[in-house]
């Protein structure tokens, strides 16, 4: 249960929201002790990772984390150290470690791409869960929560997509990545979608969901409207669109990153397709916590599964 926003708060109420038992001592409750989140402990650290194409990002990713802008300054009140009083914790954030679950391919489909016969899934793309390895790499934690691509090989229009399905274990504020790259001027599409129940005769469920565009870099935002898109409605009701005018004109590279409401078991759809033109397409959609907002995707060092939350 959330602490209160507002008095009366109680000495209980922080102690059980924190996970603690027992007798407590208030001054070993301040932030950065026994679970009291201190965003700066998950601040960004290392050097500046560059793209791997060359292409210029909206700003700075970093081998490891950075607390997503709406959660910079939670916890303000609590101080590190001294004095502290039961109001200081009205409105708190604590740590929580979430992992997916339920994950299932729903549809996959394009011709054989590069990832063909890797350890992630099969061809056209991949999909891979809960900070696995990316197989064949030095890549550490590549998975984050959940990372789904697809990959379009080169040489004609070719049109590949992927769908998977999966369930939060923690309701909170998540971190999607939305990254298209190549060399051409087709588009990719990309949506997250809330369902009622698992399989394909549930129905749209987007409640208590939100999506919220934090750092964009290329490319723009619309409804998109093509046919070879799964019925239904994203988060919403808008896709998010990696092109202009509706239409597969967009010029690469574009990168977005949006903080995303998720409810716990809640089954969720993330879906990406992407087409290639006379070069490659790749795009890649990938689920974080909010304690990994400027992680570089192709990092090599491992990283923290951390998410502050208020539930």
């Amino acid at each position: 249960m959330a602490l209160a926003t507002s008095v009366p708060i109680s000495l209980t109420d922080v102690r059980d929201f924190y996970g603690l038992s027992g007798s407590i001592n208030m001054t070993n409750l301040h932030k950065g002790e026994n679970n009291v989140a201190n965003p700066a402990d998950h601040a960004v650290s290392g050097s500046a990772i560059s793209n791997s194409n060359g292409s210029t990002l909206p700003f700075d990713m970093y081998p490891n984390g950075g607390v997503s802008p709406s959660f910079t300054s939670a916890n303000s009140n609590i101080p590190t150290s001294g004095s502290i009083d039961l109001t200081d914790y009205l409105n708190g954030h604590r740590i929580v470690n979430p992992t997916v679950s339920n994950v299932a391919l729903i549809q996959q489909a394009g011709s054989a791409s590069y990832w063909a016969g890797t350890t992630a899934t099969a061809n056209k793309g991949f999909y891979i869960s809960n900070y696995s390895a990316f197989g064949g790499t030095s890549y550490q934690d590549y998975a984050q929560l959940l990372t789904v691509t697809a990959s379009a090989i080169a040489g004609g229009t070719t049109t590949s997509y992927t769908e998977v399905e999966f369930t939060v274990s923690h309701t909170g504020t998540y971190i999607l990545q939305a990254n298209h790259t190549g060399y051409e001027t087709n588009g990719a599409y990309f949506f997250i979608q809330g369902r009622s129940g698992s399989g394909n005769s549930a129905s749209v469920d987007n409640s208590n969901m939100s999506m919220t565009l934090r750092e964009s870099g290329g490319g723009t935002n619309a409804v998109a409207t093509s046919s070879s898109l799964p019925s239904g409605v994203g988060l919403s009701g808008e896709y998010f669109l990696e092109s202009g005018n509706n239409t597969f004109n967009a010029s690469l590279p574009q990168f977005k990153l949006y903080e995303c409401v998720l409810p716990a078991g809640r089954y969720i759809r993330m879906y990406v397709l992407s087409t290639s033109g006379s070069d490659g397409s790749y795009a890649l959609f990938q689920l974080r916590t909010n304690c990994n907002f400027q992680r570089h995707p192709n990092s090599t060092t491992s990283t923290t599964n951390a998410m502050l939350t208020q539930s």
